[in-house]
């Protein structure tokens, strides 16, 4: 038996990149799709619900803004308690927990007829959606070989933006059926609207965008793949004092992946001590109140137009003229230059040259998009994240 002490990241880093590793970034990666749908696809259908919540209300922009606040709300509640409770009981159970827990209480939204019960289910879910993010994000960091946790981690990311795209797209279809796709469930709906010239007119459409929060709940499905794909960190165990179960996680990858098995003394694992317990106070100390200011500044900026933007434009589309299947067909794109979109289009005067000119600054705003997400992806990212690891494993 090899009796020379070991930490966890030395393990998996000369494993390298693995068939284990490959089928674990599948699997959290479909699970971050799932997720930026189940969150987007509010962003996707809201114009639709708010006709179906409010039909003699010509212009409901603000009344469609609510409906995204509440999942946002959870969002930020789910993040905050998300890591927490998972290590207390094990990242694969919270994360199993996490998305089923969305996609069982997206499904109640697709029968919503006024906000109050749609609110409270957006609210709840979002609980869920926003757990999910830092969970992927941290097994990534524990299971990846070190040379390329930031990549895997930056693709994790990414692939919620690619729930967000899947949204648009599911939706539009869907929404914008000009008939019933599961009858009476999805009834007519007569409705007020505005028109580009300022008028009213009444209008009739298909609430075919409860169909997107059934789809919503094809999570409580994966829930159960994730439980037998997935296995739980070996960080984890060896964090929570199960040195045997870490140092037999190791021992499946080995044998799975490589078709070896390195016997290895559960005594030899090399694990830091606990953290001395601090409090939020510190974030705003004389040593980190500069850091914290600007990276909370940062990221406000940036969630604010991802998030806040998007929630507003289908209704900032179809009040310049486009119609609810372009306003929607529309939104996936990243939508950070949106404003500066809007300036330089004038559909009803000019539909191509306002349409091409979104769709060109969409899409480099999209590489500016991808460009946050791959700074994980460079040495100095990569560098960046090793070092936090290393700090958790010699403090």
């Amino acid at each position: 038996m090899n009796e020379k002490q070991f930490t966890i990241s030395e393990v998996i880093d000369s494993f390298g990149i693995t068939k284990h590793s490959w089928v674990l970034f599948i699997i959290l990666s479909l699970a971050q799709v799932l997720d930026g749908y189940d969150f987007m696809i509010i962003n996707s259908t809201n114009l639709f619900v708010a006709h179906t919540f409010w039909p003699n209300d010509p212009n409901p922009g603000a009344l469609m803004g609510s409906l995204t606040t509440w999942g946002l709300l959870g969002m930020v509640i789910g993040g905050a308690i998300g890591g927490i409770l998972s290590d207390r009981i094990g990242r694969k159970k919270m994360l199993i927990i996490a998305v089923m827990f969305y996609g069982f209480f997206t499904l109640p939204q697709a029968f919503s007829n006024d906000l109050a019960f749609f609110a409270a289910f957006r609210l709840i879910a979002g609980l869920g959606v926003g757990s999910c993010i830092p969970i992927v994000t941290t097994v990534f960091a524990e299971t990846m070989p070190s040379k390329h946790r930031g990549l895997f981690i930056a693709c994790g990311q990414a692939c919620m933006v690619g729930g967000w795209v899947v949204a648009g797209l599911v939706a539009n279809p869907i929404c914008n059926a000009e008939v019933p796709l599961l009858g009476d469930f999805t009834n007519a709906v007569t409705y007020i609207a505005t028109t580009a010239a300022g008028e009213t007119v009444e209008q009739t459409m298909y609430a075919n965008w409860r169909l997107c929060y059934l789809i919503g709940g094809i999570p409580l499905v994966y829930g159960i793949v994730l439980f037998f794909l997935m296995k739980e960190t070996p960080h984890w165990y060896a964090n929570a004092g199960r040195f045997d179960d870490a140092v037999k996680v190791l021992a499946d990858i080995e044998r799975v992946s490589l078709g070896t098995e390195t016997k290895r003394d559960p005594s030899c694992l090399v694990v830091p001590p606990r953290p001395k317990k601090t409090t939020p106070s510190v974030l705003f100390s004389n040593k980190y109140i500069i850091g914290t200011c600007a990276i909370w500044s940062l990221y406000f900026v940036g969630q604010f137009c991802v998030y806040g933007m998007n929630a507003w434009l289908p209704a900032w589309f179809s009040g310049i003229g486009y119609s609810p299947s372009e306003a929607v067909a529309l939104r996936p794109l990243s939508c950070s230059e949106a404003s500066r979109a809007w300036r330089h289009s004038k559909p009803s005067e000019e539909p191509q040259t306002g349409r091409w000119s979104y769709l060109c600054l969409s899409s480099r705003s999209s590489w500016a998009l991808s460009a946050r997400f791959s700074l994980f992806a460079t040495p100095t990212g990569n560098r960046w994240i090793n070092s936090q690891m290393r700090r958790l494993e010699t403090s």
